[in-house]
């Protein structure tokens, strides 16, 4: 098991419908940002991908 396997409940692990998942690092006006082994996305809150 690895660290990020870990649940956090502060910041849970999100899977997307895309298959990304990742952690939130940030929220800022209407953007989300996610951060993932892959890198960091970014998704427009209220708008389904």
């Amino acid at each position: 098991m690895t660290p990020h396997d870990v649940a956090d409940p502060l910041n849970p692990l999100l899977v997307g419908e895309t298959g990304v998942s990742g952690r939130i690092i940030g929220i800022r006006d209407n953007l989300l940002y996610v951060g993932s082994e892959a890198g960091v996305y970014v998704y427009e809150i209220g708008v389904r991908p």
